[in-house]
This record gives structure tokens, sequence and C-alpha cells, in this order.
């Protein structure tokens, strides 16, 4: 039996999905699948995972054209076996205790929580970061969607695990139009169906921070924390670095007056520069309406339960 799906969504990755598959395949358990999608991948990252696939059964390999991030976690859900399923993006790794820490808690005898998450490690170029949330083990509902609408660290969909059957019974699914916070979407869409959840405090996932090939081609570097972002399209498409000179141009004519300015006035001129603010202001308004629904159900909940112990109890009634 497949207890858990591993979805790992491929685009030009080849210097990192070594690392990548050797974290998930030293787990020895069959009771695992690996399911690695190659979204039109221009290097050798494919050749590198058949060599893996020929070593072990526990690979499988779906080809598409590139369609994007949430395109390729879409075929992943759409083809998992496993009675849980989680994401591992291609240039991450886990930990070694991760697999063997998770499974042995999926394979307790009952297991009602239809969330577990954990907490993570963010890889930069010269130090890491322990990335944790000031959780109970069993957190309430409601403080997943503050710490979803508050906190960033919740807002990427790796480091959980779903239950399957929720997923293609409700048709849950990545927003193929959103190219910008379609995890958090994701996950607040997943959320409405959860009761329960778990948090495993352990730091069992490794978020590599410093360098990223996007889906849409564009390769972000960055040799250290105080050094230059450099942003090139090996396609030869307009590349990225225009988007970074348009930062400059922008901010450079009061760089001052930006840096005085309150937070949110200075996320519009973010937004404005890099041509995102109607996708995330679609974002900002599900987010809260999510939010208020799941307030209306807590504050009815907490109604009827108060309603029920203000009710006379008469021991001395008959049945």
């Amino acid at each position: 039996m497949i207890r858990l799906s591993i979805i790992v969504p491929v685009y030009n990755v080849e210097a990192y999905i070594a690392t990548c598959l050797d974290s998930i395949l030293s787990y020895s358990g069959s009771e695992i699948e690996v399911i690695a999608v190659v979204d039109g991948s221009k290097d050798g990252s494919e050749n590198i995972l058949r060599e893996y696939g020929e070593k072990d059964t526990r690979l499988r390999i779906i080809t598409q054209e590139n369609q994007g991030v949430s395109a390729a976690r879409n075929k992943g859900m759409e083809a998992a076996n496993g009675e849980y399923l989680t994401f591992v993006d291609a240039d991450d790794w886990l930990d070694t205790r991760a697999l063997q820490n998770i499974l042995a808690y999926l394979n307790q005898d009952v297991r009602q929580e239809e969330l577990i998450f954990t907490a993570y490690t963010e890889v930069l170029a010269n130090n890491n970061r322990d990335k944790t949330f000031a959780l109970p083990e069993t957190p309430d509902v409601q403080q997943l969607y503050e710490l979803a609408i508050t906190g960033a660290e919740m807002n990427y969909c790796w480091g959980k695990i779903y239950r399957t059957d929720i997923i293609k019974k409700h048709r849950l699914a990545f927003r193929r139009d959103v190219k910008i916070g379609e995890d958090i979407i994701f996950v607040l869409d997943y959320l409405e169906y959860v009761t329960k959840a778990k948090y495993l405090s352990d730091k069992l996932y490794y978020y590599r921070q410093n360098n990223a090939t996007l889906s849409n081609g564009l390769i972000v570097e960055r040799s250290g924390k105080n050094s230059a972002l450099k942003v090139t399209d090996p396609n030869g498409r307009k590349s990225g670095q225009q988007l970074l000179n348009s930062f400059i141009e922008e901010l450079a004519l009061n760089l001052p007056k930006f840096m005085e300015s309150p937070d949110r006035e200075k996320a519009n001129t973010l937004l404005q520069i890099i041509g995102v603010g109607d996708q995330l202001r679609e974002l900002e308004r599900k987010e809260t309406e999510v939010y208020n629904r799941r307030r209306v159900v807590g504050q009815e909940a907490d109604r009827k339960k108060k309603f029920a112990l203000e009710m006379p109890f008469y021991p001395d009634a008959p049945d």
C-alpha cells in the first residue's frame, strides 16, 4: 500500500535534482512513491531522473510540455496513488530524518488529521535560517488561517502532508492563471476541509533560497546576501534583468521618500513596478473571504456550545 506520494516538479534543475532525489530515495520503505513531473525541462534533468528510475522503481517520471509549476503539480496530484501526498521542489531537499519520522507518524493505527506540517530550514548562500511556528502540536484551524494570511512561513505548499482523498474529492488544484501566490491559494482552499492538524516541530525540509530556476525559465542567482541579484533568461526572451533595472530606475527617483513611506505604500509602489497588483489584490480578497467565512462558522459553533451549557440539566428525568 502506498502511504505517501511525493510530487517533484522538474524544470531545468540538473545542478540540484540529484541532491533532492538522494534525500528522498535514501528512505528504504516501500510505502512511498516519487512522482517527478518534467515540465518541458531543456537541460539534463530528465536524463538524471531516468538514471535514478532504472535503479529505483519507486520513482515514476511524467513528462509534459512546459506549462508552469502549477500544471506540473496538478499533473502529479492526478497521478498520486498514496493515501497522503506532499510536494518537494526539485532544488530543495529533505532532512535525513524526514520520511522516517513522517511515515512513522502516518503508520500509526488511527490518523485523524487532514493536514500535517513541519518546521523547515531556509538555505542561504552564507548561512541557514531555521523557520519554526509558535504553535502547539495540535493547532486550532483558525490559528492556521491567521498564520497563512499574516505570515509568509505558512504560504508554501511544500513542508505539508495532505490527504489525497480530500484533494481529489473536492477537485483542488493549483491555479494556472496565477503566477504569484499560487501556493497560498492552494493552501487556503485545502484548509476549508481541515478540522484537525498536526505540527511536527522538527526541521525536516531544506528550502534553497539563493539560486532558482523559475517555471517561466528565468534563472535567479545571488552569490551572497550582500551581492547583486542577477536574473537571466537562457531562452533569449525579455531578460529578467530588465525587471530589476525598472526597480532601480523607479526607486532611484526618490529613494529616501520610499524608505520613509509606510509599509503599505511601499508595497503598492513595488506592485506597480512588477505589474502584479491586480493578481495580489484578488489573492488578498480571497484570503479575507475565506478567513471571514471560517470566523462565522467558529462563532456559530461557540454560540451553540454556550446555548447547550446554559440549558437546564435534570439528572432524574426519564430517558
